[in-house]
């Protein structure tokens, strides 16, 4: 007994040891991977042979946009050579939790880094200045930076597309100025002593943005001829307004732009709206939650086939659109968004081949997201590489809920597909019906198709649920302004 007691303490001991080391080394590692390293430490790693780097600024509410940034143009692209400068105390954590991804905690004690800052706002005015901050700080390190908005997208790697050897500044151009969302600096003093005067001019009048500060600063020194500055190709480095309204691009699909070596989504209003517009052009590549992966997921969607003419078109439309939404609360399905028509939209990205509009020509996105985030796609959803096989290749016929207005419309049977006749088709089908026959008889299908929702289904009287819709739809234009 003495024997084994000795035994069992010499074990507990041990077991203790091991524990504690294992302790210690966990510790050890975590320390290695999270010890903070200095500004100049982090530019200095993350740099080129040529001492180039791409710096990005994001806060803990743009760090979605920052891991798409991420996904689609450094990670293609084999770039390794940039930096994510987070401006508030999780923005950094956040990102890598996504990957890890590398991020440098910049102390701008930004107080509202979880609040999305829309174009024109004192917050978004005052958080661009971290941009002029943070480059100034790279440059007087020797370090040519290029700083890169969040809402970009590249298709080549940039650095092999600048077109000025010895210039301070090459910039992209936002039509009427220079975009301080993409631009070269090469640490030479007149671009230190820019950065250095728009930092003071934006600190002195808090009613401009780095934008107006740098261009107004640089527009004085090109004056004086003490700085050589370039404007980026606008058809090689587009902006928002040139790539998709110039070139009237609505959806995927809809152009191309073969010289194009990245893109600014900018021209529109919202973190949310562009996102959307992201998305509906197949440049959204963040999958959280299984937004396109989920295989169990099941969808609906339908089409606008009628053009009702200028002033019904919309109203037409938008009742529609409101049917599917309750279909899909009732079903327990997401909606994937058809197109509209685009009667009453100015701008030139209205004026598509195939004459189709997206939800945002119309309506706020950052509303509607704010009752229905997770309940709905993009209508180009289903062309996305990450939405499994499974769900693409089980979608229903298509279906056509038969009624009298469908009857007056002169909606023939779909070809290969199935007309389903409620008991009363004067007002529609009822929940009841929709119920037996999108949970029953046909209930399997990934995706539900609908020709169209024209006075397809009895009005609900689910009042609280009709208010929700009535609130999410708040009317705007292309640009959301």
């Amino acid at each position: 007994m003495v024997r084994i007691l000795s035994s069992l303490r010499k074990v507990s001991k041990f077991v203790v040891f091991s524990a504690a080391l294992v302790s210690i080394l966990l510790l050890t590692r975590s320390s290695m991977r999270y010890k903070p390293l200095t500004f100049q430490e982090a530019v200095l790693k993350y740099s080129d042979q040529e001492n180039r780097i791409f710096l990005a600024t994001v806060d803990s509410s743009y760090v979605e946009m920052a891991f798409n940034l991420y996904l689609t143009s450094f990670l293609p692209f084999n770039i390794s050579n940039f930096l994510f400068m987070g401006a508030d105390s999780k923005a950094c954590q956040m990102l890598d939790d996504n990957g890890p991804i590398q991020c440098f905690s910049y102390d701008f004690n930004e107080t509202e880094g979880n609040i999305s800052s829309s174009y024109g706002s004192p917050g978004f005015r005052r958080k661009t200045h971290y941009k002029t901050q943070v480059i100034l700080d790279a440059l007087r390190l020797g370090h040519t930076v290029v700083i890169v908005d969040l809402d970009i997208v590249f298709f080549r790697n940039p650095l092999e597309h600048f077109p000025c050897g010895h210039c301070d500044i090459q910039i992209q151009s936002d039509v009427s100025e220079g975009n301080t969302g993409f631009y070269m600096a090469r640490p030479t003093n007149a671009s230190i002593r820019l950065h250095e005067k728009a930092l003071e001019l934006g600190g002195n009048n808090s009613g401009i943005s780095n934008q107006k500060a740098i261009d107004r600063t640089m527009e004085s020194m090109i004056r004086r001829k003490t700085i050589n500055q370039t404007t980026l190709n606008a058809g090689k480095f587009p902006c928002g307004f040139t790539y998709f309204e110039k070139k009237k691009i609505m959806f995927l699909g809809d152009g191309t732009c073969k010289d194009c070596v990245l893109l600014h989504n900018n021209w529109i209003v919202s973190q949310e709206a562009k996102i959307y517009r992201f998305k509906e052009n197949g440049m959204w590549q963040v999958d959280s939650e299984g937004y396109y992966s989920d295989p169990t997921r099941k969808y609906l969607t339908y089409d606008n086939p009628i053009d009702f003419g200028r002033n019904l078109t919309l109203g037409r439309e938008t009742e529609a659109l409101k049917t599917a939404l309750y279909m899909g609360h009732l079903l327990n399905r997401t909606l994937i968004l058809p197109t509209f028509h685009c009667h009453g939209c100015k701008y030139e990205a209205c004026r598509n081949k195939k004459k189709a509009c997206a939800l945002n020509t119309f309506y706020k996105i950052a509303v509607f997201d704010k009752y229905f985030k997770d309940g709905y796609r993009e209508h180009v959803f289903l062309s996305h590489p990450k939405v499994p096989e499974s769900v693409k290749n089980r979608q229903s016929p298509t279906f056509l809920i038969a009624s009298e207005e469908s009857v007056a419309l002169k909606i023939e049977d779909p070809v290969e597909g199935k007309t389903l006749v409620p008991k009363n088709t004067k007002k529609g089908a009822t929940e009841s019906e929709l119920i037996s026959w999108f949970r029953g008889t046909y209930g399997d299908h990934s995706v539900l198709r609908f020709h169209s929702l024209y006075g397809a289904v009895f009005p609900s009287d689910n009042t609280e649920f009709l208010k929700k819709i009535k609130s999410a739809l708040k009317v705007t234009d292309y640009r959301q302004y």
